[in-house]
Parts: structure tokens; C-alpha cells; sequence
């Protein structure tokens, strides 16, 4: 592990306390991007699992623009068509932190991915489709409830 990964994760655990004291409201967004029954998750360099792609909605950006930012950022693909399938809770995280999950029903491939920046890699370990009835084992709960959910085509709980 780098000095660059060491000082990421140091962020990012630096960021979480900062959450749970000052308790901002925050809101993300995840993508379920799926095709031909595969879904596409995202291994970050400074946490465990896999997640879907997503991130924090920046200031004076729609939620639809922060997730297709990401989609790209994350996985090099340009959101063509989504509709929004639910908002949660994420109070594991924060009391005032919410997900809205966005459902990619078409997409393709940039022409200009950013997937092979030295920014990109500092952040992304992997990106890949894996098949919905052959997951990997460590996909975060959160994650892995959204795709039970998009199997059962029921979009029902109110927390991530």
C-alpha cells in the first residue's frame, strides 16, 4: 500500500468523524447499473467491498448529474437513460445522510474515459460487471440489499 492509498484512507476516516460530531446533512447517489443480467460494482482503494458506483452530490449539482458524474468518473460509461427507484436512510453512516439510488437502464462507453489517470487509480481498485447469480463475497450489506431489492423488482426498505 502507497503513501497516496495511506493518506486517502486517513481522509476518509478523518471525513466520517467529522460527519457523526458536526452531523451535516449529506446526500449521494448509487447507481444500479445493470446488463444482461450482470450488475457493475466498484472496489475503492481506501474502504473495503464492492459497492455500486456513486458518491456525494457536490454543492449546486442534481442529484441525476452528481450520479451520471460518477458513473463516469467510476466506471468510464455515459448515462444515456435512468430513473430514479428510491431515496434511504443511510443512519450507519450519519443521522442526516441519504441515497438516492438511480436505476441505469442505458449507457455506453465514453469516448475519453478518465479510467487510467493517476487521479482515478489513487481512488478506483477495480470496476467490473459480475453476474447477479455469481456475486463476489465482499459486497458491502448496503450494496447487496439493493440488488436483492432490484431482483425482487421491490424497491421497499426506507434505510440503506
Amino acid at each position: 500500500m502507497g503513501i497516496a492509498t495511506k493518506i486517502l484512507q486517513t481522509f476518509h476516516r478523518t471525513r466520517q468523524v467529522y460527519w457523526k460530531v458536526f452531523e451535516p446533512t449529506i446526500l449521494g447517489v448509487r447507481a444500479l447499473i445493470i446488463e444482461q443480467e450482470q450488475v457493475m460494482l466498484v472496489k475503492h482503494t481506501y474502504t473495503q467491498g464492492w459497492y455500486l458506483p456513486g458518491g456525494k452530490v457536490d454543492r449546486g449539482e442534481t442529484i441525476y448529474t452528481a450520479m451520471c458524474r460518477e458513473v463516469s468518473e467510476e466506471c468510464g460509461l455515459r448515462v444515456k437513460k435512468a430513473k430514479l427507484s428510491a431515496i434511504y436512510s443511510n443512519i450507519n453512516m450519519n443521522r442526516n445522510d441519504h441515497i438516492a439510488l438511480f436505476c441505469v437502464d442505458d449507457f455506453e462507453k465514453e469516448d475519453t474515459p478518465t479510467l487510467n489517470t493517476e487521479l482515478y487509480k489513487l481512488e478506483i481498485a477495480e470496476v467490473n460487471f459480475f453476474p447477479l447469480n455469481n456475486l463476489p463475497g465482499n459486497i458491502t450489506p448496503g450494496t447487496m440489499r439493493r440488488i436483492e431489492e432490484y431482483k425482487r423488482q421491490a424497491f421497499d426498505s426506507e434505510y440503506w
